[in-house]
């Protein structure tokens, strides 16, 4: 546990306890390099990574497959109950994306982003 003082960086995979809450920290660079989706019980808290039916903006083609490759191999292999609260827009849950975000379709249908890779994440 932190000190109030002390301040550590975020780490992927890093489990913080806040106010007595477990938070897992999971790093799917995309949207940005430095994106984070937090794990709360069966809550993903995705911010800009992933929305209903849709996910985040990136800015360019490796960009792009970075976030799907990292939503593919971190979030889609999660249980399929689990809650998404996306920074914008409705709740949705694993199960739901898996059956109606065409982007993640089209990502799971092909081994293409398995050669997709940033040193700042093992995806």
């Amino acid at each position: 546990m932190l000190d109030h003082d002390e301040a550590k960086p975020l780490q992927d995979r890093m489990i913080m306890s806040l106010s007595g809450i477990s938070v897992e920290a999971i790093q799917i660079p995309g949207h940005t390099i430095d994106s984070f989706v937090f794990k709360i019980g069966n809550a993903l808290f995705t911010g800009d990574v992933l929305h209903a039916g849709r996910i985040g903006s990136t800015s360019g083609v490796v960009e792009k497959a970075l976030l799907l490759k990292g939503i593919k191999n971190r979030l889609l292999t999660l249980d399929e109950r689990f809650v998404i609260f996306p920074g914008h827009g409705t709740l949705s849950t694993i199960k739901i994306e898996k059956l109606f975000n065409m982007d993640l379709i089209d990502a799971s249908s092909t081994n293409d982003l398995d050669q997709v890779f940033h040193p700042s994440i093992v995806t």
